[in-house]
């Protein structure tokens, strides 16, 4: 039974004894105590624009993608001084795919050219995006690449099939983008060039380059030691090949 179980007219009659002043003051408390419960439900969201803005990038920092598209989806871009609302939620939809393992759709979704032949990716260093979209690329870049080193290293080197399945990269490069690779100058205007080493600036984020959030360094862990391995044995399967190559009697026929 509630404390309230027992109640009787006889209560009832006992409020009406009390002084008019007394229960006057019941109201204005009860009402106070509601516009503070209500002020305190809207303290979420309650920013400026760009407070929201480096908010939202924040949770692309914790790979929180949902809250951060949906945040940004209620920016007004002309009310930031700087940012980029619409990049952040193309951000946010490679990091949903990622999230659910799709990495080697997100990774082609990072180096989408758009309008122009301009890179859909284009993070200003000064951004609050800039730190996350780095972890984000690397991130995605590490799962994508191994994907692909774990295909090569299931190979047999000294085959025909292995040098005809070498198609973009070399083999050592999947390995060396993530371990180690400089980030090119910033440009505003940051176009597709095109071949197999054309990516956006921010798709060459590294163990080296990369200042790991939290929540990247918790979901990258151990990458980095595992793609030195991969980094060595990678190296002897160029070697093998390489000497199987040079092997081989190529056949020449002289035509007529």
């Amino acid at each position: 039974m509630g404390p309230h179980a027992d109640f009787t007219f006889d209560h009832l009659s006992s409020i009406t004894r009390v002084p008019y002043g007394a229960r006057a003051l019941r109201l204005p408390l009860a009402l106070w105590i509601s516009l503070a419960l209500c002020f305190a439900a809207t303290l979420v969201g309650c920013g400026t624009p760009q407070e929201e803005y480096a908010v939202a990038c924040d949770l692309i920092g914790e790979l929180r993608f949902d809250e951060a598209s949906a945040l940004l989806a209620e920016l007004d871009p002309r009310q930031l001084t700087h940012g980029d609302p619409a990049t952040a939620r193309y951000l946010c939809a490679a990091g949903a795919l990622a999230k659910e393992g799709k990495f080697g759709e997100a990774f082609e979704r990072m180096v989408e050219v758009g309008d122009n032949d301009r890179w859909s990716v284009i993070v200003h260093p000064e951004d609050p995006l800039h730190t996350p979209a780095l972890n984000l690329a690397l991130w995605i870049k590490v799962f994508h690449h191994e994907q692909r080193i774990q295909e090569l290293l299931a190979m047999d080197p000294e085959t025909e099939e292995f040098g005809l399945s070498l198609t973009g990269l070399q083999p050592t490069a999947y390995a060396l983008e993530v371990l180690d690779s400089d980030l090119p100058e910033f440009e505003a205007d940051e176009s597709y060039i095109g071949g197999d080493y054309s990516v956006p600036r921010i798709m060459y984020a590294s163990f080296t380059n990369v200042d790991l959030l939290p929540a990247y360094e918790k979901a990258l862990r151990g990458m980095k030691e595992m793609f030195g391995t991969y980094l060595a044995r990678l190296e002897k399967h160029e070697a093998l090949y390489m000497a199987f190559f040079e092997a081989r009697e190529e056949p020449w026929t002289m035509q007529p």
